[in-house]
């Protein structure tokens, strides 16, 4: 695979676990200093 196709594979792939509701609670709790309310996946 050339160099480009891979960065561009990684970059694509970051958003998949960037997205998920886990982590947009994870940083909702953190900012409001409370206990996450995770719904499992």
């Amino acid at each position: 695979m050339p160099v480009e196709h891979g960065i561009l594979f990684s970059l694509l792939l970051w958003g998949v676990p960037r997205d998920t509701e886990e982590r947009k609670e994870g940083f909702k709790a953190f900012a409001e200093r409370g206990p996450p309310e995770f719904r499992g996946a």
